[in-house]
């Protein structure tokens, strides 16, 4: 299961992803990161009120490793007075996804104070996935105190209720060798990757009481070459015919445009071009009929004799005449 913080950035206040102080068993992914800083009010017994400061680191490492680190100005179950800053780290290996009923399961180990007296502790972590609105997450361990590193057990559990998609409600009591932490807060999601959180808790042999408003923000990332997407499988085909040699075959749901389109090619490259369906072209406009032309006159031809015997472009001549002498006259 991926880490709530790898989309909705959750630490712990160690560093670990995580509810207020204790983390779940989600590892965050390769090249994911998160930021947590917390301003804190507190008021010890018999002493005035203090604000100290607080900031959280975690960061995955890729192969189910996960590392927190974590500063702080007192505040926590144990710490000595007057409160110097300290320093803690932890890191997280995760064993088992959460699913359905059974819980995801991590180990952790971590030390605490390393500026100041070192606090070695380990912890075996729980966490389930969401409930409807609900999740919950354990712990269990043990923390060595002191010189003479006196061993004591940790227990701790937390839930989470959702009241909207982006507004959530913590609890949790945290059980030390030192003391027991009892506390709960209220946290909004503003984006997809950073939150607000208002909390209060309780140390209750110190009898200190803790408001803290923490601001958090954390970095997606999908690069995760430890575990590789999964390739998506062919859809099994329904058809019964045998493809031929050389056709492509797709097995997978995308559509495709299969049809190949002939290229355009100018007419007189391949031969008339068949335009039965080209684009329609009006006929041109009829002209109007023009009157017929007289016909010419034939030619006259000089060599060809009318019918009285002369050619043809002359004046006939006239028949001569017969006298009264019974002479012919001409004319």
């Amino acid at each position: 299961m991926e880490p709530a913080w790898a989309t909705e950035p959750s630490l712990s206040r160690g560093g670990l992803s995580g509810v207020l102080d204790v983390p779940d068993a989600d590892a965050a992914p390769l090249g994911a990161g998160a930021v947590g800083l917390e301003l804190r009010v507190s008021k010890p017994q018999g002493m005035p009120f203090r604000v100290s400061p607080a900031l959280a680191l975690g960061f995955g490492l890729g192969y189910r490793l996960e590392l927190g680190l974590s500063l702080r100005e007192g505040g926590d179950r144990g710490d000595p007075d007057p409160q110097p800053v300290l320093v803690g780290a932890e890191l997280k290996f995760h064993v088992v996804d959460a699913s359905g009923l059974r819980p995801g399961l991590a180990v952790a180990l971590g030390a605490d104070r390393l500026n100041h007296l070192i606090v070695p502790t380990g912890k075996l972590l729980a966490s389930t996935e969401q409930f409807g609105r609900l999740r919950l997450l354990a712990q269990g361990g043990f923390e060595l105190y002191g010189p003479e590193r006196r061993f004591g057990p940790t227990l701790g559990l937390a839930a989470v209720v959702s009241l909207r998609n982006d507004v959530e409600v913590q609890g949790q009591v945290l059980y030390g060798f030192s003391d027991t932490n009892v506390g709960g807060g209220l946290r909004w999601r503003y984006s997809m990757f950073g939150s607000v959180a208002l909390s209060f808790n309780y140390l209750l042999v110190a009898q200190q009481p803790t408001v803290s408003l923490a601001f958090q923000f954390g970095s997606r990332t999908v690069f995760k070459p430890d575990q590789p997407p999964e390739a998506p499988k062919p859809a099994a085909s329904t058809s019964t015919d045998t493809p031929d040699a050389g056709e492509v075959v797709f097995l997978d749901e995308r559509p495709r445009f299969r049809q190949r389109v002939k290229p355009v090619v100018v007419p007189t490259e391949s031969g008339g071009r068949h335009l039965q369906y080209g684009p329609y072209v009006p006929p041109p406009p009829e002209e109007p009929e023009k009157p017929a032309a007289a016909a010419p006159p034939p030619p006259v031809d000089a060599g060809v004799a009318d019918a009285g015997g002369a050619p043809r472009g002359r004046a006939p001549k006239p028949a001569p005449t017969t006298g009264v002498d019974g002479g012919s006259s001409g004319a």
